[in-house]
């Protein structure tokens, strides 16, 4: 290859966010010029992973950044969880600096918060602090909050538990009117007794409730290999998201989190693993950024090991196209 070409496409995936280091000298010029025209809008393709919030939330979208986030991250929130007007200010600020929609960020809620409890004392906790992180959303000018939907503990039928959920969220709904926040359920590995590993489940839910702008939902892969749903295959993928659109619809999907699995398909147990090293493998993620129906919606990373982020989101983008096989 031409030292004038590389150094032309090296510019080029430079001036991509985040920093592509793609491996120009394996390409031929035919492959060259296919990548530049698949990569040559992916404005709309928006990768990230999970930050840290640490003491100042306000820092969150420069830690984004860092890490190479595009378009959208993620964060947990906690019990602990608390920053002033100035910080959300600062926090808006920052997301701008570094061109992050707010629109497009999904805060993770607590994972103690089980609106299917059939505790009376622990499901009205779960309420307070699913509304109080509902409205920590709309402080910092969010719109989409992602949660766990919950567990029957055992205690409880699946419908009780789905519909103690829907009623939950009504509930919260009902207390922040003016609220454009959206409650996006995720779906579950269904390990021990959670709930929403099926999409019926799902569909269960959002049915009952009263404000459909402000629901939807959030597809983890692991998660959905883990309860049966098989993404290795082209085939199979889209059959898997056939069934999706059929049974909840693709205008509730509103956050995907991409993650690969330590565990073997239908094991019911969640472990991630990083992009293309569990048994999904590397074929599930390139079928994802290569479909258009995924355009727009956040992908967040969940994967394990301090610093694959750095090495995981370049890979994402390097498959569209399809030229790294």
């Amino acid at each position: 290859m031409k030292r004038g070409r590389q150094s032309s496409l090296e510019s080029f995936f430079k001036s991509k966010k985040p920093k592509i280091q793609a491996v120009v000298e394996v390409l031929s010029e035919e492959e060259e010029i296919a990548l530049k025209n698949a990569l040559k809008d992916t404005s709309d393709l928006l990768i990230g992973g999970c930050v840290s919030v640490g003491d100042d939330i306000g820092s969150c979208p420069q830690s984004a950044a860092y890490i190479d986030c595009t378009g959208t991250f993620s964060f947990g929130l906690t019990q602990k969880t608390m920053f002033t007007d100035e910080q959300a200010t600062q926090f808006k600020s920052n997301c701008k600096i570094h061109g992050f929609q707010l629109d497009k960020i999904v805060p993770h809620g607590s994972f103690h918060i089980n609106l299917g409890c059939p505790n009376d004392i622990t499901l009205e906790r779960s309420k307070v602090r699913f509304l109080t992180e509902l409205k920590m959303c709309e402080k910092l000018g969010i719109l989409l909050y992602n949660f766990h939907p919950g567990s029957t503990l055992d205690k409880c039928k699946l419908s009780e538990c789905l519909k103690s959920i829907s009623d939950g969220i009504n509930w919260a709904h009902r207390a922040t009117p003016d609220s454009k926040v959206v409650a996006v359920i995720e779906c579950m590995a269904g390990q021990g007794s959670n709930v929403g590993y099926r999409f019926e489940h799902l569909a269960q839910i959002i049915k009952d409730i009263e404000n459909k702008e402000r629901v939807g939902v959030c597809l983890d892969t692991c998660h959905m290999y883990s309860a049966g749903y098989d993404l290795r295959t082209k085939d199979t993928f889209d059959q898997v998201f056939a069934e999706f659109d059929h049974i909840v619809g693709f205008k509730y999907l509103k956050a995907m989190h991409i993650n690969d699995s330590k565990t073997e398909y239908r094991s019911r147990v969640d472990r991630h693993e990083n992009i293309g090293k569990g048994h999904i493998g590397s074929s599930c993620f390139r079928y994802l950024v290569n479909d258009k129906r995924f355009r727009n919606i956040p992908m967040i990373l969940e994967t394990p090991g301090e610093g694959s982020y750095g090495w995981e989101i370049p890979m994402l983008y390097n498959m569209v196209g399809q030229i790294n096989k």
